[in-house]
C-alpha cells in the first residue's frame, strides 16, 4: 500500500480505512505513541495534543485528507487481520506530473532534518538513502523513544511493587497460612509451617516487559541501540540492573496479557508511559498481535505532530537560546489587557 503524506487528500481506494480509523480514535479505542512526547530539551508538561488527534479529517468540500500528522497506524478487524496506514512528511511543493518520487525525496529529507535540527532523536536513526521509502524508520523511531523513557523513568528510581511468595519450613518470616498448610501439611508435626512472605521486590512482570522490549530492541537495531547507550547512561544501567535479575521463562503473549493493569501510583507516572511504549514494541515484532478481548476493532500506532517539530526546529536553529523566549504558549500584551497565543513570543 503505497504512503499517504500530511496535509494531503486521501485516495479513494483508502477512504474507507483511514475513516474507520479515526472512528476508533475518537472513541478513545486506540493505543498511540506521541514520539516527540519528552523528547528534546524544549519539551514541557503541556505540549502535545489534549485531544484525540485527527490523524484524518473531511474537509469542506466533502473529500478526506490527513492532518499535520505523520506515522504508522494499524487497524485491527475484529476477525484478527491488521490494516497499516502509513503517512510521511510531503515535500516543500508539488512540482509537476511525473516528479512525485522527487517530492517524496524532499519530504524525507526535510522530515529528517527537522528531527535532528529539534534535537528530537539521534542523528543516525533515519535512513540515509532518500531514494525509497524508510520502512522501518517509525521501529527505529519507537526503539529510540523506548531507549529515552526508561532512561527517564529509571532516575526516579526502580519500579517495585509488593508481591507474596509462599513458603513452608521452620522459620516463619511471615503470615501464617493455615489452610495450605492443612492441605500441605497433611496434620503433620514436622517442625514446619506454611506461610507468606511479601517483599517489596523489582521482580515484577512489568519490569520483565521493559527488559524484553529492551533486548527486542537491540537485537533488530544493533547500531541505534548502542548510539542510545552512549548518548544515555541511564538507559544502559537500567538495562544491566535488569538483565542482573534471575528472570522465570515465560511467553511473550502471556507476559504482554499479565501486564495489560495500567500502573497507577502516581510516583511510577513515567513508569506507565513506559509499559505503553513497551507493550507497542513488542506487538510490532509480528509475534504478537490482537485486538481486544471483545473482538471490536482497535487502533495502534505511532505518530509525530508535524506542526511541533517545525515550531521546535525554528526554536533551535532560527532564534537564539533564551530563556525569555516560548512558543505555542498563552501571552498578555498591552499592559495584560489581550490575550495572545503566538506561534513564537519575545
Amino acid at each position: 500500500m503505497k504512503p499517504l503524506r500530511d496535509n494531503a487528500l486521501v485516495p479513494g481506494s483508502m477512504v474507507s480505512l483511514c475513516r474507520g480509523i479515526q472512528e476508533q480514535i475518537d472513541q478513545a479505542r486506540c493505543s498511540l505513541i506521541d514520539l516527540l512526547e519528552l523528547s528534546g530539551p524544549n519539551r514541557r508538561a503541556g505540549d502535545g495534543p489534549t485531544q484525540p488527534p485527527q490523524v484524518f479529517l473531511r474537509r469542506d468540500g466533502g473529500q478526506y485528507a490527513t492532518g499535520n500528522y505523520v506515522g504508522q497506524f494499524e487497524f485491527h478487524c475484529g476477525d484478527g487481520r491488521v490494516d497499516r496506514v502509513t503517512i510521511g512528511a510531503r515535500g516543500p511543493g508539488y512540482r509537476g506530473p511525473g516528479e512525485e518520487g522527487l517530492r517524496d525525496a524532499q519530504g524525507r529529507f526535510l522530515l529528517r532534518s527537522m528531527l535532528e535540527g529539534a534535537r528530537a532523536v539521534p542523528r543516525d536513526i533515519l535512513e540515509e538513502e532518500t531514494g525509497r521509502e524508510p520502512e522501518d524508520g517509525y521501529s527505529q523511531l519507537l526503539a529510540a523513544r523506548l531507549a529515552a523513557q526508561l532512561d527517564h523513568a529509571w532516575r526516579k528510581g526502580r519500579l517495585r511493587f509488593y508481591r507474596g511468595s509462599p513458603q513452608r519450613d521452620g522459620r516463619v518470616r511471615g503470615r501464617l497460612d493455615i489452610s495450605r498448610e492443612i492441605r500441605q501439611g497433611a496434620g503433620l508435626r514436622d517442625g514446619r509451617m506454611a506461610y507468606e512472605v511479601r517483599e517489596f521486590t523489582g521482580g515484577n512482570d512489568y519490569n520483565r516487559l521493559f527488559l524484553q522490549a529492551c533486548l527486542s530492541a537491540e537485537r533488530q537495531h544493533p547500531s541505534l541501540m548502542l548510539h542510545m547507550r552512549k548518548r544515555l547512561p541511564g538507559y544502559g544501567a537500567a538495562l544491566q540492573a535488569l538483565q542482573n535479575t534471575a528472570w522465570r521463562r515465560i511467553d511473550t503473549g502471556a507476559l504482554l496479557d499479565r501486564t495489560r493493569k495500567k500502573i497507577t501510583n502516581p510516583i511510577y507516572r513515567d513508569y506507565e508511559t513506559l509499559r505503553v511504549i513497551s507493550q507497542a514494541f513488542l506487538r510490532r515484532q509480528g509475534n504478537v498481535s490482537r485486538s481486544e478481548d471483545s473482538g471490536a476493532p482497535f487502533v495502534t500506532g505511532i505518530f509525530l505532530d508535524i506542526s511541533q517539530l517545525w515550531e521546535r526546529f525554528l526554536l533551535e536553529k532560527v532564534h537564539p537560546p533564551s530563556p525569555k523566549l516560548h512558543y505555542q504558549a498563552e501571552a498578555r500584551i498591552l499592559d495584560g489587557n489581550l490575550r495572545v497565543f503566538p506561534d513564537f513570543y519575545y
